[in-house]
């Protein structure tokens, strides 16, 4: 049905470069990032998907979270439903967060901030 696969899992890793990455460019590149994101995000941001990279390959694991998407808060593994959230799990486990279509983008550039302001320290 149109209109039923609109959200995604983003995540921001650790990566710069002048062109986009290729699989092997981002091999170990830390996630910095994860929040569900409308698939316009995307769009919105100038963006293209180049492939798909397991996060397995690279030892990144999804910290778990609860979220309500229905009648009945869960833990969640990125996508993966785990099992009903408890209670305290509610009170302890982050939620996922939400982004609007540029969150990516302003985390991005201010990463990128953070590592010019750090290299030019260097110098």
């Amino acid at each position: 049905m149109p209109g039923q696969r609109t959200m995604l899992l983003a995540g921001l890793i650790d990566w710069f470069g002048t062109a986009p990455p290729r699989a092997e460019d981002i091999v170990e590149a830390s996630l910095l990032a994860a929040g569900s994101a409308h698939v316009k995000s995307i769009q919105e941001t100038g963006g293209v998907i180049l492939g798909q990279r397991l996060l397995e390959a690279d030892g990144i694991a999804l910290a778990r979270y609860v979220d309500a998407p229905g009648p009945t808060p869960g833990v969640y593994e990125g996508l993966r439903w785990v099992r009903p959230a408890t209670s305290e799990e509610m009170r302890q486990l982050p939620r996922c967060e939400v982004w609007g279509y540029r969150v990516i983008q302003i985390k991005a550039q201010r990463r990128w901030q953070e590592w010019h302001q750090a290299a030019q320290t260097d110098d």
